[in-house]
């Protein structure tokens, strides 16, 4: 009998942990490597998911930060800085959010996903329209790469956001202004990094 008792508990809790694996699980952490990328609601939600994005080299994530995506958003402008102008004349003019794709998946292309990138944004000013956000900062911009065409992986200058919603309420970059840190500045600037690995 004491035998038959035992059979009978294993038999049920066999079924019951059977039964369990049909259940829902708790929802698994995070990871800490995710995309950090929050619907962008706001201005400032923008620039905190571009910075994120670029952290994490998330070619995606980056590129949604701009506008142009639908028939119903503003195209992106950009105006690259004189130097790099000078320099990259035919790389750089009549960009818009697919030259801006193609240029950041050459450039994650030429590093590695543990090779450090940062933005790092300093404050000027900023500007509120009746339909856009304008901010303004000083930059240093640092993707570690192995590519040639640019010795350097870190560039400064400063410059332009205009911001704008689409009718959905989501908020995007539509123009961007690139300058040096000063007139006289021979310091790479991110407009060099556009025009380098536009192509390459």
């Amino acid at each position: 009998m004491m035998r038959l008792g035992l059979i009978l508990s294993f038999g049920l809790s066999a079924f019951l942990m059977s039964c369990a694996l049909f259940e829902p699980r708790e929802p698994e952490p995070p990871s800490q490597s995710g995309s950090n990328f929050e619907p962008p609601y706001s201005a400032e939600t923008v620039i905190s998911n571009l910075k994120n994005a670029i952290a994490a080299k998330n070619l995606d994530n980056y590129i949604a930060c701009f506008s142009g995506a639908l028939p119903t958003q503003r195209g992106l402008t950009f105006v690259p800085s004189a130097p790099a102008r000078a320099q990259y004349s035919s790389e750089l003019s009549s960009w818009d959010r697919e030259k801006e794709r193609a240029y950041m998946q050459n450039l994650i292309s030429h590093t590695s996903s543990n090779a450090f990138s940062s933005l790092s944004l300093v404050p000027k000013s900023f500007a509120i329209t009746t339909d856009s956000v304008v901010y303004n900062y000083t930059y240093t911009f640092t993707f570690h790469h192995d590519a040639r065409v640019i010795s350097d992986s870190t560039a400064r200058g400063e410059l332009w956001f205009t911001l704008g919603q689409d009718n959905t309420g989501l908020w995007s970059i539509y123009r961007w202004l690139d300058y040096p840190l000063t007139p006289t500045s021979t310091i790479t600037t991110w407009s060099s990094f556009k025009g380098g690995f536009s192509t390459h």
